[in-house]
């Protein structure tokens, strides 16, 4: 939750967002209630940080939300539950597109870290930590993201999962 006061202090010092996307789906339904409908345009302001320069750190704060970075990735794209709900998502304003979920997972949580240099890419000298999925999640639909399998995982270059 944060103020549209305070995101100038975030650029100001240089402060980098981190934030769960799947929070946002699966505390709209009690967020009103709880916060008063006041306070509700605080709440994961995603698009408002990205157009102001800054990097969001995403995650998933798992053991609380499930982990699946899939589940986050969907969460960013549409602030939908897994039904689709609401229709248009919650705050649609806030949306960010999925080049930018991402990144969110990826790159930026690689800058939040200060391991850009490092890790978050798939680059010759970085660390080989990558996942093969079934479809493309940057330019297929939101049903297909919720429904895309895990081919395989690579951490520090070693196979660590295959699914076949």
């Amino acid at each position: 939750m944060v103020h549209n006061d305070d995101i100038e202090k975030f650029l100001l010092h240089q402060i980098i967002p981190s934030m769960q996307p799947s929070h946002c789906t699966s505390d709209m339904p009690w967020l009103e209630d709880r916060l008063g409908s006041h306070r509700i345009d605080r709440i994961s302001k995603w698009r408002t940080f990205i157009d102001k320069g800054l990097k969001i750190a995403g995650g998933s704060d798992c053991p609380i939300e499930t982990g699946n970075p899939l589940f986050e990735f969907y969460a960013a794209c549409t602030r939908q539950d897994h039904n689709g709900y609401p229709e248009g998502g919650w705050q649609p304003k806030e949306k960010v597109k999925s080049i930018e979920a991402l990144k969110m997972l990826t790159t930026w949580g690689a800058y939040a870290e200060f391991n850009e240099n490092r890790r978050g890419r798939i680059k010759i000298g970085f660390d080989a930590d990558l996942t093969i999925l079934s479809d493309d999640i940057t330019t297929c639909s939101p049903e297909t993201i919720l429904n895309t399998e895990i081919i395989m995982t690579i951490v520090a270059g070693r196979l660590v999962y295959k699914k076949y």
